[in-house]
């Protein structure tokens, strides 16, 4: 996603304050990429446990096991989800978070720093 068009404001400290939000709706796409999976593990997981506790009798019309229709299906949702989040984003470390906020805030920031030059024709050094 390209965010040029939302940087308006000139001062130094809007740029920040838009970088920051903007990495911020970042980090909350990775957390709910997150949510999303461990719901999905919890309900996909509880549907097998049940299905093998009630000894595994109970099958499709095709002959699949009742909880394979719900995994597969919502496992590709998950997978299509996580593609799209993780496509931008790569959390490791345990304090990912505010790494990730501080990096797309550097990134944002580069880049505006860049606009401004292309825009001024390379001269704001001279």
């Amino acid at each position: 996603m390209h965010y040029s068009n939302r940087l308006t404001d000139n001062s130094p400290e809007s740029a920040m304050d838009q970088a920051y939000r903007i990495a911020r709706r970042r980090v909350r796409a990775l957390r709910g990429w997150y949510l999303h999976a461990l719901i999905y593990g919890s309900v996909v997981g509880g549907l097998w446990v049940l299905f093998l506790a009630q000894g595994a009798t109970h099958l499709t019309r095709n002959g699949w096991p009742r909880p394979l229709p719900v995994t597969l299906g919502w496992g590709l949702g998950l997978l299509i989800h996580g593609l799209l989040v993780w496509s931008r984003t790569s959390p490791t470390g345990r304090h990912w978070e505010a790494r990730k906020i501080e990096q797309f805030m550097l990134e944002e920031r580069d880049a505006r720093a860049a606009r401004e030059t292309q825009a001024t024709g390379g001269t704001a050094g001279r």
